[in-house]
């Protein structure tokens, strides 16, 4: 269709500007690309551009024109080392969409703010928007450093699942930051107790989080 070849169209566009520099004439570009499109781009692909463009300065950027863009289905924002306070805020971008339906926000430091203090508000501000998010059935929050030596978000990862009716596939693997040997089943244990109320997942994928058998069960 004309809107499928549009999106396709625009995000090769897009795909030009990996590994953007924080020049303000870029971000100004890309914003001005996202702000035209805003009613007929589907897909959004800004990983990988770790101390670039994207990062916490560069979420703030663009915030605004993913929170105004209303065909937006699918966002990868992984690899960008955004951390707690680039969550926070692309979780006030993408709360409340009725449309987005696959969100990778992987690789990003979200356990840990920019000054490397334990800070979960921005996973937490995360699952909250999801749940405000009734078409979201893809989500992958992988390799995050969300726990070290104790249930770290396992409880606000947990309760997510247990709420969301439409969630389907969720990737919560290499959670753990460094060595999470007590973390690790605590985590899992929180996890476990939301899940216990899902009915509608299909796949999860908890690998490479220490997890001892007891908190898998």
């Amino acid at each position: 269709s004309r809107k499928m070849n549009r999106a396709i169209q625009y995000s090769y566009v897009l795909a030009q500007h990996s590994n953007l520099t924080s020049s303000e004439s870029n971000i100004e570009e890309l914003v001005s690309i996202l702000d035209t499109h805003k009613c007929d781009m589907t897909s959004l692909n800004l990983s990988n551009n770790t101390g670039h463009f994207c990062g916490q300065t560069g979420v703030m950027s663009i915030a605004p024109s993913i929170r105004n863009m209303e065909a937006l289905v699918e966002l990868d924002m992984s690899r960008n080392k955004i951390c707690s306070e680039g969550g926070r805020t692309l979780a006030h971008s993408i709360k409340d969409s009725q449309v987005m339906s696959v969100l990778n926000i992987s690789d990003n430091n979200l356990g840990y703010s920019t000054n490397y203090q334990v800070d979960l508000s921005g996973i937490t501000a995360i699952t909250e928007a999801i749940l405000t998010m009734n078409s979201m059935t893809r989500l992958n929050i992988s390799r995050n450093s969300l726990f070290n030596h104790d249930a770290g978000a396992g409880q606000t990862i947990g309760n997510m699942l247990a709420k969301h009716t439409s969630l389907t596939e969720v990737d919560v693997s290499h959670s753990a930051y460094s060595d999470a040997s007590r973390g690790g089943p605590m985590f899992g244990q929180a996890l476990a107790k939301g899940l216990s109320s899902n009915r509608v997942l299909t796949k999860l994928d908890i690998s490479n989080n220490k997890l001892r058998s007891s908190a898998a069960h």
